[in-house]
């Protein structure tokens, strides 16, 4: 079957947007290839129709259709229908499922369970729009009805069953971070509408809006619809509010915590990043389906808005401009850039540039989103042709490291079948052990559907190919590369090389390995030059080392080495302290560094532990990290310098070997 959520009525819009000025994406240290690693996707089924439901479940419960999930480290929530119930209306689900990147499927809620907890307010009748996943914890809005009516309350749950009902009529669905829920609600019998953890209500004003308060985060009144993130110290929400002329106006605006303020992200004040003496048009509007977060309503429409720390990511569609007006937009320090819009190249259609944008998803550092190209009936045109119509072609497309990679689209096979239509929500991207995870919904040209997540590995600084592309490394101590997409360096990047021979500093020049893929120092003899190692300064250790740093605070993760044994030891320096790592500290490879801050300017030093004459040496092949997340300050606009240094120093005073 096919249900509703899946036809799109898309007219001509238009949307600009400018690309983003690199947001350094964790970085995965994953192994070293001749070509970076992020380009290349695996996917993993999470349930698909006529999927056996849970062991619990019987063994003849099968899924009917599901909903688009959310995503939180490895764990995946949606909400789906099985075959048998009959409930009205489509996209209204009769349970809530956890899956897991591991292969478990657990039924967190059902319909006519138990009378709603805490205290009972009725039966649950059945679950409306997308639910949320924050760690152990899930948060839903089923639908109970106390035998007069039906109550959309928000129930939380943290083990299958085990709800708590947080009370109050919910407008829309939630969002939850770390134990901690936001939806839009509905006094009722005073007819106010407010966001629950109460940020923002009714009685607050439009920033910019001249006086005017707001008047509901339910864009067009619509009960079922609510655009709203969270975290513990910002949100982002959708809302709509009247102006002196009494026009309606909608925006997308965000909260922050510290200071009780509200700024506009986007409304008619606002320009749109590419077209400066244009604002998001008066007709500028936010609508998806009642029961789940699909864009599928056409004209002007938008996903729901994602936030990552204080950085926002949205997506907006004209209808009919000259020029066409469309994009993705991130919203970061008080300014607004584009992600990707109409002028940007779509690396599924060579030629073509996106035109029509939908779901997103964002980390602050990397972004997510569905969008296709331009289409006339369907049929693709040249960039330069009018656009009368947007139809299928949609995609699924990761910006991360200075790039935009189709991660899939409709019409490849997955899971053996063709692909017809793909969904993202606010949450579906996500990182764990290095990789990128992004959870989608997908449905087919056979009629069924399913959830999957799809993988990469975000590593986007690899050492492996830029020696391979820049040979001058290995004939001079100071070399500056610039930025090149094409080989993963998405930033300007800073090798030195050097070796301190007792007070004496001499020249050195890298050494790699390829077909072992590596990386070491070329120095004084005595030593392997594709290793970081050290050599004997009349008897003494003399240890190599490799000091990095960066042009933003950042959040080290880990640190890949090879080569690295049991004999092997190093001092590992960060921001001044100095640790010593043994070959048991490490993880298939892996040094967690468990997100250390390494601010700005300071560095992270690589060396050979000057007590050990025993081991042969390791290679540096990976930093994993994260840019911080700008929690208040300008942290996350990424336009520094990646500086890489190398050198030798010596760990006695001794003379030369």
């Amino acid at each position: 079957m096919t249900s509703p959520r899946s036809l799109r009525q898309l007219a001509a819009s238009s949307r600009s947007f400018s690309p983003l000025i690199l947001t350094l994406a964790l970085l995965a240290t994953v192994g070293v290839t001749a070509r970076p690693a992020f380009g290349a996707f695996s996917f993993q089924r999470i349930v698909n129709s006529f999927t056996t439901t849970p062991p619990s479940e019987p063994p003849t419960a099968v899924y009917d259709y599901v909903g688009i999930p959310a995503m939180s480290g490895g764990g995946v929530v949606f909400g789906a229908k099985t075959l048998g119930p009959v409930i009205g209306g489509a996209g209204l689900y009769d349970r809530i499922e956890v899956g897991t990147t591991a292969g478990a499927l657990t039924n967190y809620a059902k319909r006519v369970v138990s009378p709603g907890p805490n205290p009972p307010i009725g039966t649950i009748a059945f679950f409306a729009e997308d639910p949320a996943i924050s760690g152990n914890q899930i948060a839903t809005r089923p639908s109970a009805y106390d035998g007069t009516s039906y109550k959309n309350q928000i129930f939380t749950y943290v083990a299958p069953n085990s709800p708590t009902n947080l009370g109050g009529v919910a407008w829309g669905p939630p969002s939850l971070y770390s134990g901690s829920t936001a939806y839009a609600a509905n006094k009722v019998g005073i007819n106010i509408t407010q966001i629950q953890n109460t940020f923002v209500d009714a009685s607050d004003p439009v920033p910019g809006g001249g006086g005017a308060l707001f008047q509901s985060f339910t864009p067009y009144g619509v009960t079922f619809d609510s655009y709203i993130d969270y975290n513990i110290n910002y949100a982002t929400f959708m809302a709509k509010w009247t102006d002196a002329g009494n026009v309606a106006r909608f925006g997308v605006y965000r909260w922050e915590k510290s200071t009780d303020t509200i700024v506009a992200v986007a409304d008619k004040n606002v320009s749109i990043p590419g077209f400066p003496a244009d604002k998001f048009d008066d007709n500028f509007a936010f609508l998806t389906t009642h029961f789940d977060n699909v864009s599928t309503t056409g004209v002007v429409q938008s996903a729901r808005p994602s936030l990552a720390g204080s950085t926002v990511l949205f997506s907006y569609n004209e209808p009919f401009s000259t020029p066409a007006r469309a994009g993705v937009y991130r919203y970061v320090n008080g300014s607004l850039a584009k992600v990707a819009d109409v002028t940007t190249p779509n690396p599924s259609s060579p030629g073509f540039n996106f035109r029509h944008f939908e779901g997103v998803s964002t980390l602050g550092s990397a972004h997510a989103f569905v969008a296709n190209s331009v289409v006339n009936n369907n049929a693709a045109l040249p960039n330069s042709a009018p656009a009368v119509s947007i139809g299928g072609g949609y995609g699924i497309y990761l910006d991360s490291c200075g790039m935009i990679t189709e991660v899939t689209r409709q019409g490849k096979i997955l899971d053996g079948r063709v692909i017809s239509n793909l969904e993202i929500g606010s949450r579906a991207l996500t990182t764990v052990k290095f990789k990128y995870n992004l959870a989608f919904r997908a449905e087919f040209t056979d009629g069924t559907e399913g959830i999957y997540v799809a993988s990469t590995s975000s590593l986007c600084y690899d050492p492996i190919p830029v020696l391979a592309d820049y040979r001058n490394l290995f004939s001079a101590s100071l070399v500056q590369l610039p930025t090149d997409p094409d080989i993963g360096v998405p930033i300007e990047t800073t090798w030195q090389t050097r070796v301190q021979q007792g007070l004496t500093e001499t020249p050195a020049t890298v050494g790699v390995d390829f077909e072992q893929s590596l990386v070491g120092v070329n120095g004084l003899p005595g030593n392997n030059p594709n290793l970081i190692d050290f050599t004997l300064d009349s008897g003494a250790v003399a240890p190599e080392e490799l000091v990095l740093s960066f042009s933003e605070d950042m959040l080290l993760e880990g640190l890949r080495l090879d080569q690295f044994d049991e004999l092997d030891s190093l001092q590992l320096t960060i921001g001044g302290a100095t640790r010593l790592v043994h070959f048991a500290d490490l993880h298939d490879g892996m040094l967690p560094l468990d997100d250390l801050l390494l601010a700005k300017g300071k560095t992270i030093g690589i060396a050979w532990d000057g007590a050990n004459s025993a081991g042969n040496g390791f290679s540096f092949n990976a930093l994993g990290y994260q840019v911080v997340p700008e929690p208040s300050a300008a942290l996350l606009l990424v336009t520094g310098l990646l500086a890489v240094h190398w050198r030798r120093r010596a760990a006695s005073a001794a003379g030369s070997p």
